[in-house]
């Protein structure tokens, strides 16, 4: 008598129970409203996703607060309504759901617009090539017309901080004028110094770059494009810091725009479990 292979039933069974929760309609939903949110009030939800019935959303909420994905805290304010959030069982699911997103774009050819600002031509060259494939890219060596082509379409800026005409940090500032979600990335000759702190950027690289490190960091700055406001600016005070480590070494914690940093994010006072799942958005 053949014995039955317990490996394909166990493997089945643990797929089963790993993806059970996406089979619920309006569980993954659910989950990325709050996760973009940061925490919402059951309007702020309904009006997030939309098309979702009363009923839908309350049995959502209730199922996923009962699989501890979701924590229901009662408002200290005079608003009504009580305010969702996730537990950090459901930050990681929502980690997992975001890197489904992507594989899903990616594997449907819904690529990221990617606008390039770059007077070099060598540079600009390098940069678009590095770029291509993975993202929708447009070049332009003038920061006046990077400010013209900018749309909401454009998900996200890679700029030299000098230009001919103008500089990077002139241009991140009128496009965010109008567009305060648009994302900046610096590559620049140019050692990130005291100014850094000022820029109205998300990350900095100094040059040369390498084809894997821009892509990676591309990637990564992506992933914030839905953050409210308060996780971005942790991130891009975070990335800033990084930035000053990676040209100065050891040596840039005894700096002053390093010290007015980490008052700054000290300022912002995120959770500890919070600050360190932020931590996943940052190079390594």
């Amino acid at each position: 008598m053949r014995m039955k292979d317990r490996s394909k039933d166990n493997s089945t069974a643990q797929i089963q129970d790993a993806t059970d929760i996406l089979s619920y309609k309006w569980f993954a939903v659910v989950i990325e409203a709050v996760h973009t949110l940061d925490g919402a009030r059951y309007s702020g939800i309904e009006s997030h996703i939309g098309q979702i019935s009363s009923k839908m959303l309350s049995d959502a909420l209730s199922d996923l607060c009962e699989r501890q994905i979701l924590v229901r805290n009662e408002a200290n304010d005079d608003n009504s309504g009580a305010i969702y959030n996730l537990t950090i069982k459901g930050e990681n699911l929502a980690q997992i759901l975001r890197a489904l997103i992507q594989w899903n774009n990616h594997y449907n050819e819904t690529k990221p617009s990617v606008l390039i600002v770059e007077d070099d031509l060598m540079a600009s060259s390098a940069l678009s090539d590095y770029s291509s494939g993975s993202f929708d890219v447009q070049c332009t060596s003038s920061g006046e017309d990077a400010i013209e082509m900018y749309s909401d379409d454009v998900d996200l800026v890679i700029l030299d901080r000098k230009l001919d005409s103008t500089s990077g940090g002139t241009v991140a500032t009128e496009i965010k004028e109008t567009h305060p979600q648009a994302l900046f990335l610096v590559v620049s000759g140019i050692e990130p110094d005291e100014d850094i702190l000022d820029l109205p950027v998300d990350d900095y690289m100094k040059k040369p770059v390498g084809e894997r490190e821009l892509r990676n960091r591309i990637s990564l700055l992506l992933n914030r494009a839905n953050m409210d406001e308060t996780n971005r600016e942790y991130l891009a005070l975070r990335s800033k810091q990084l930035a000053l480590v990676e040209s100065y070494g050891a040596s840039a914690i005894d700096l002053q725009t390093y010290k007015k940093i980490e008052k700054d994010i000290g300022e912002i006072a995120l959770p500890e479990a919070k600050g360190q799942l932020m931590e996943e958005y940052l190079p390594t």
